[in-house]
This record gives structure tokens, sequence and C-alpha cells, in this order.
């Protein structure tokens, strides 16, 4: 399960980066935006990305070179 840690949030709420490992990623609670390549330069990048329903925005290219991502959830809004 990932860690706060390993996440780069801005006080605005901007996912930045992800740099942790793991196959299934929980992003944070109040996070409303991922940045363009949040989640790239990661090693075939996690299997399923959970958003929380804060998120409004997500950049383009925010999961590039995630070749491993097979699930990510869409909230609804």
């Amino acid at each position: 399960m990932s860690n706060i840690h390993d996440f780069v949030i801005t006080k605005a709420g901007k996912l930045k980066k992800y740099k942790g490992g793991d196959k299934n990623v929980i992003v944070p609670d109040g996070v409303v935006e991922i940045t363009a390549v949040a989640f790239s330069d990661i090693s075939g990048g996690p299997e399923v990305i959970l958003l929380p329903d804060t998120i409004k925005k997500i950049s383009f290219n925010a999961f590039l070179g995630c070749r491993n991502l097979v699930c990510i959830n869409i909230p609804d809004g």
C-alpha cells in the first residue's frame, strides 16, 4: 500500500510526483490535480491507481510510461 511519503504534493493539492514502487497506489484524499508526468520514471509503474473524490484535473501525460497500469478509477465529477 502506498505511503504518504511516496508522494510529492503541493499545498494547493497538486500531485507533482509519485516516488513509490507499489503495485496498488491509493492517491491521498485532498489531491485535486495530478500534474503531467507525475507517475513517469517508475520502472513499469503501478498496476492499479485509486483516485480520491477530491480529484478535479488529470494533466496530459500524467501516467506516461506506466506500462503495467491495468486499472484506474475515475471518480464522478
